[in-house]
């Protein structure tokens, strides 16, 4: 099983890690904010990226649709 539980704990070792780089970023400039913090405001943008891409694709999808009936 090569993407099983070792493949998670890559996962979360890498979220981890991650995370304390904003941590870290952040205390460099004078802002101190919590794991919890710091973790919740990636998700965050995690999901606004997401909802970006998808939205960029849903227009792209769109776009190719009404050209095509236009021919």
């Amino acid at each position: 099983m090569r993407n099983g539980i070792g493949g998670m704990k890559k996962g979360n070792d890498q979220k981890r890690d991650q995370v304390q780089r904003v941590i870290t970023e952040l205390a460099a400039i004078g802002e101190d904010i919590t794991y919890e913090q710091a973790e919740a405001m990636m998700d965050s943008m995690q999901q606004l990226v997401t909802l970006v891409i998808n939205q960029y694709f849903r227009k792209s999808l769109l776009r190719e649709n009404t050209s095509s009936t236009n021919i």
